[in-house]
C-alpha cells in the first residue's frame, strides 16, 4: 500500500504521543519535531519536600526535555534524531524513549 511522508510522519506522531511525546510547533509535510518533559527520579523529588529552600524558591532540580526530529527522506523512510542531555544522576532508560536512526 503506497502512503504518503505526511501519513508516514502522521503515523510515527500517533505513536510517539501515545508514549508522551508532545508536538512542537507545526507538522511539516517532510518534517516534525516532538518533545518530552524529563521527570527526576522519585529520590530528587523526596529531597525537594525536605528542602526549605525549595520551599520559597521552587525545585532546585533543573527542568530537562528531550527533543526528537522527525524526517522523511527521498526515498520515504522516517529517520529519527534525538537530543537533549539527561543529567548523569537520573535514570538513563525510559519506556518513551526510541531509538535514533531509520525506522
Amino acid at each position: 500500500m503506497y502512503t504518503t511522508s505526511a501519513q508516514r510522519l502522521r503515523s510515527e506522531m500517533m505513536r510517539r504521543m501515545n508514549d508522551g511525546w508532545h508536538l512542537d510547533g507545526d507538522m511539516g509535510s517532510e518534517e516534525m519535531r516532538l518533545v518530552h518533559l524529563v521527570t527526576p527520579p522519585a529520590w530528587r523529588v523526596a529531597l525537594e519536600l525536605v528542602n526549605p529552600v525549595a520551599w520559597f524558591l521552587g525545585p532546585t532540580y533543573p527542568t530537562v526535555y528531550r527533543t526528537m526530529h522527525v524526517r522523511v527522506d527521498e526515498s520515504g523512510r522516517l529517520h529519527r534524531r534525538t537530543t537533549g542531555k539527561i543529567p548523569s544522576g537520573w535514570p538513563q532508560v525510559h519506556a518513551w524513549e526510541a531509538p535514533d536512526g531509520p525506522v
